[in-house]
């Protein structure tokens, strides 16, 4: 799971970082950049989960020139919840040497669509709906107790659907030394359908070393509330 964060965290800072150069002597095209996001469960799911958190990108490609009509990509990574309890590291080694075992319920979500905007004014409501994938995985991985690097990862369940998002929010337009930048407030509801998926504690150590659970299967809609800032992406020569 670390594996899932630290990838999701070097896109969402690449898509900020790379359109900074892009804005010399061109023409905003479009913009990229990184949210915090809350994910807060709905329906069935809100009986079973908590709430979550996590980070996400996005990036958006002007229609038309103006901007007003866009084609945007959206992606994220939630945790909504997670254990760690301390191990010895095998029967053979005995407890000489301990491990912590810690084991993450997550979601992992992307989509594309279009998006309507307003393209002046100090603060600038756009609304956008997309479709995509929602993938929910529980995984746990060994570390070591001085927190080292990880020495395995077992995905004990995933599961993938068919995700429509639909939403809307503020871009409110700053500058810095030139760079069209915006802080981006949103919300945006995720309908993903029945899907699989385990919770904080579901699942049983037996004495034999085994393990067991038993999956839940519910309705699996979301909404995230998102904040964060967007970066325009300019064409040189235009």
């Amino acid at each position: 799971m670390r594996l899932h964060t630290m990838s999701l965290l070097a896109a969402a800072a690449l898509a900020v970082a790379l359109p900074v150069d892009a804005q010399q002597n061109g023409r905003v095209v479009g913009g990229a950049g990184a949210v915090f996001l809350v994910g807060l469960p709905t329906g069935e799911l809100a009986e079973q989960i908590d709430v979550g958190a996590g980070i996400g990108f996005n990036g958006h490609y002007f229609l038309v020139p103006s901007g007003a009509f866009r084609l945007r990509v959206q992606g994220g990574f939630i945790q909504y919840g997670s254990e760690t309890h301390e191990a010895c590291f095998s029967n053979t080694v005995g407890c000489r040497v301990r491990v912590d075992v810690n084991t993450a319920n997550s979601i992992a979500f992307g989509s594309i669509g279009p998006e309507l905007a307003f393209t002046s004014g100090y603060i600038r409501p756009y609304i956008n709906a997309g479709i995509g994938a929602s993938y929910f995985e529980t995984a746990s991985s060994i570390d070591g107790t001085d927190d080292s690097q990880s020495l395995g990862t077992t995905r004990h369940l995933q599961d993938t659907g068919l995700s429509i998002t639909g939403g809307g929010g503020l871009y409110v337009p700053l500058s810095i030394r030139s760079v069209p930048l915006s802080l981006d407030l949103s919300a945006r509801y995720h309908r993903n359908g029945t899907m699989q998926y385990l919770r904080k504690g579901d699942i049983q150590d037996n004495p034999d070393g085994s393990i067991s659970f038993t999956p839940n299967r519910t309705e699996a809609d979301f909404v995230t509330v998102q904040l964060g800032v967007s970066v325009g992406i300019s064409r040189r020569g235009q």
